[in-house]
């Protein structure tokens, strides 16, 4: 077993089941990983997210956020919805170590975004639009919402 990955990603072997998974070997799925892992993980992305995010005031109210610009100059907002979204869709996929880690890299990957196009939401009457980023040898395809003329990120996949 190689641990290339997850060195390539500085996370350690934390993310190594997740990488393998990534590779389609055999590796713990989210029920194996258990409870008390998920709730850790799930822990460390807020922290992240409540050290990094400054405090702002948006319409009246106090909002924690991260803004940025992408690769082709597009304003994005990024807030803890975003990582709660991440981790939630990634558990039921049984990757959320790689996923909710490289959520935390986000300030990172996502300036060096581009968008590659938009699609209606299935449940929702929204529109996304669709970004691409490669991030130390992975794909990563993420989603912002579109309120008007501001961009809020959504969710992120590795490809």
């Amino acid at each position: 077993m190689r641990h290339d990955n997850a060195k390539i990603l500085g996370f350690g072997l934390l993310a190594l089941a997740a990488v393998l998974v990534m590779k389609g070997k055999e590796a713990p799925r989210v029920g194996a990983i258990g409870e008390a892992s998920k709730k850790r993980n799930y822990r460390s992305i807020s922290n992240w997210f409540l050290k990094n995010a400054p405090l702002e005031y948006e319409e009246g109210r106090e909002v924690r956020q991260i803004r940025l610009t992408t690769a082709d100059g597009r304003k994005i907002k990024i807030r803890n919805t975003f990582f709660k979204e991440v981790f939630s869709k990634s558990v039921s996929k049984g990757i959320h170590e790689l996923e909710a880690l490289l959520a935390t890299k986000v300030l990172e990957w996502a300036p060096t975004m581009r968008k590659t196009g938009e699609e209606p939401g299935k449940h929702t009457n929204t529109t996304f639009i669709v970004y691409e980023t490669v991030y130390k040898k992975y794909t990563i395809e993420a989603k912002t919402k579109k309120h008007g003329k501001e961009e809020t990120l959504y969710t992120m996949r590795v490809k």
